[in-house]
C-alpha cells in the first residue's frame, strides 16, 4: 500500500491546466509591466545584445519625436540624435567604454545634448542598466530646463 506522501505527490494539476495558469499569470505580469512602461514619466528604451531597440515607450517618443520605426537600433539613433560627426563619435566612444565594463544591475549615468526630430536640442540625462538577460534598459530624462537654470 502506498504511503500518504506518495499519494500526495501523485496529485498534480494536469499539464494543460498548469500551462493556462502560468500563461494567465504571465499575461497579467506582462500587462502590468507594459502599463508601468507606457505611463512612465521618463523615456524608456529596451535594447538587445545586438543594439536593436526592442521597445520605446510613449515618453521617449514625446521627448525626442521619433517613432520606433525611425530608430530601430543604436546606429539609427546615434545618426539622428547626434548629427555632428565629431560629437557623435565622442558619445559613441563613451557608451562603448561604459558598456564594456558593465555588469547586470550596474547603472551607467551620462548626460548628453541630443538633437530631436524637430531640430531642437535637449539636455538628456541617460541611465543605462545591464539586465541579466544581456539586454540594456535605458532611461531618458529631459533636464534641459534644469541646465538652463544653472
Amino acid at each position: 500500500m502506498p504511503s500518504e506522501t506518495q499519494n500526495f505527490n501523485e496529485i498534480k494539476p494536469k499539464e494543460p491546466l498548469q500551462g493556462k495558469i502560468e500563461t494567465k499569470e504571465s499575461r497579467i505580469d506582462q500587462e502590468r509591466y507594459r502599463s508601468i512602461a507606457d505611463f512612465s514619466p521618463i523615456g524608456l528604451v529596451l535594447i538587445d545584445k545586438d543594439g536593436n531597440f526592442c521597445y520605446i515607450n510613449p515618453k521617449f517618443r514625446e521627448i525626442f519625436g521619433y517613432e520606433q520605426n525611425e530608430v530601430l537600433n543604436g546606429r539609427d539613433w546615434f545618426k539622428r540624435a547626434y548629427p555632428n560627426s565629431e560629437y557623435r563619435h565622442n558619445v559613441i566612444s563613451t557608451w562603448i567604454r561604459d558598456l564594456k565594463g558593465s555588469r547586470p544591475g550596474e547603472k551607467r549615468h551620462r548626460t548628453f545634448t541630443v538633437t530631436c526630430k524637430d531640430g531642437t536640442e535637449k539636455t538628456i540625462r541617460f541611465i543605462a542598466t545591464k539586465l541579466e538577460s544581456g539586454k540594456d534598459l535605458l532611461t531618458c530624462e529631459d533636464v534641459t530646463s534644469e541646465k538652463q537654470a544653472e
